[in-house]
């Protein structure tokens, strides 16, 4: 039984040293459309009787969890924040250039449990503020369609929450949006060279869509989440295109030849951090895909176009299943 969900207005930020220690947040979350969270409380209602006709009902609290879900739009800025809490948290790579270039490199080991760097979350309003610790990724979806800006949706759970003072006097994060229409799309063949070869012409829209870790609740002398796991990294793509001869190809080459995989990469290009050499901001989303059968040709009619919606599902190719990438002129995250 949920104590109520509640929307906030207000969320920031802090990156944890130890998974579930609550730290003060250091930056607001820029970007931020809509959220909600809430404290999930595990009641039991015995049925007890105490000598009369009468069943007493008791209500017993025996554990709690927080939740989290927040849908905003995507940046160069905020995406490291939810890839680090979905996925093998990332060690920043600084460049030599002036201002430094930062790449944040997020790619799951596969074959170990992947370690992802857990923050305290402060959410609520102008009049009350709630502390969540310990908060981790279920999910992220990111999508985009043209004529738009790229937006996500983040799935999250925590230890607990306080109610508390929010830290005062944050800033929030300048943000490069990153309009739809910017993003590219390359499809190369396996034992090839991920994004070498663009299919120009083609791109509507896309869902790009990753699970994470899992609340791992047990016994540990506390009504608190204590644990978690990562059941199994799972990744899907859905990619609108127009329905022309390359899309036939796609179907011909991935879908009609059932071992087939596909290195996909979709990547955006945003504003220019230095010269010498030439670096601007960027974000990866790679992977290995094969071609769900459920893509059937067939043409839909939007616009006075004819669309095709491919859905692709991840697939383990050597050490590459799903990894991310994201390059901006952040010396840290905040």
């Amino acid at each position: 039984m949920a104590t109520g969900l509640n929307s906030f207005i207000a969320c920031q930020f802090g990156s944890e040293a130890t998974y579930g220690t609550l730290v003060p947040a250091t930056t607001v979350m820029a970007g931020l459309e809509r959220g909600a969270h809430e404290l999930m409380h595990t009641n039991l209602y015995p049925r007890t009787y105490q000598g009369d006709t009468a069943v007493v009902h008791d209500r017993v609290m025996v554990g709690q969890q927080g939740d989290l879900d927040f849908q905003g739009m995507a940046a160069f800025e905020n995406l490291p924040y939810f890839f680090n809490m979905l996925l093998a948290k990332s060690t920043p790579a600084t460049d030599a250039g002036t201002p430094p270039a930062i790449t944040y490199a997020n790619n799951p080991a596969l074959v170990n449990v992947d370690t992802p760097l857990s923050y305290s979350i402060e959410a609520g309003d102008n009049s009350v503020s709630y502390a969540y610790s310990g908060c981790l990724g279920r999910e992220l979806r990111i999508e985009a369609a043209f004529n738009d800006l790229t937006r996500f949706t983040f799935g999250g759970f925590a230890k607990t929450r306080l109610q508390q003072t929010k830290t005062p006097a944050l800033t929030a994060t300048v943000l490069e949006t990153m309009p739809a229409n910017f993003w590219k799309l390359y499809i190369d063949a396996s034992g090839g060279t991920i994004g070498t070869t663009q299919y120009v012409g083609c791109l509507r829209s896309f869902a790009w869509h990753v699970t994470g870790f899992t609340p791992f609740k047990c016994m540990d002398g506390t009504f608190v989440l204590t644990n978690f796991q990562q059941l199994g990294l799972e990744g899907t793509l859905e990619t609108v295109v127009a329905a022309d001869d390359a899309a036939r190809t796609l179907l011909t080459t991935y879908q009609d030849v059932g071992t087939a995989s596909a290195l996909i990469r979709l990547e955006q290009s945003g504003s220019q951090i230095h010269t010498t050499p030439t670096t601007n901001k960027r974000v990866r989303l790679d992977g290995t895909f094969f071609l769900d059968t459920s893509s059937k040709y067939g043409a839909n009619q939007a616009d006075n176009v004819n669309l095709l919606t491919l859905t692709w599902r991840a697939r383990r190719l050597s050490n590459l299943l799903v990894k991310t990438e994201v390059v901006n002129a952040l010396t840290a995250l905040p």
